[in-house]
């Protein structure tokens, strides 16, 4: 069944569980309607500090 008006679907993920049941309904309505999925990895900015401090960060 596609569905001009529903082409990409984006789906922010973590990887927390909530993430994961999102990217699986996400996936089923781009199965749905034939569109395209978009997975985007977002991360909790507190997280980047820590990284920082153990180096592992290549911001300047």
């Amino acid at each position: 069944m596609a569905d001009p008006f529903c082409t990409r679907i984006l789906v922010p993920v973590d990887f927390s569980s909530c993430s994961e049941e999102a990217f699986r309904i996400a996936l089923t309505l781009a199965q749905t309607f034939q569109a395209e999925l978009l997975v985007l990895h977002v991360m909790d900015t507190s997280a980047l500090a820590a990284f920082n401090r153990l180096g592992l960060l290549a911001v300047p």
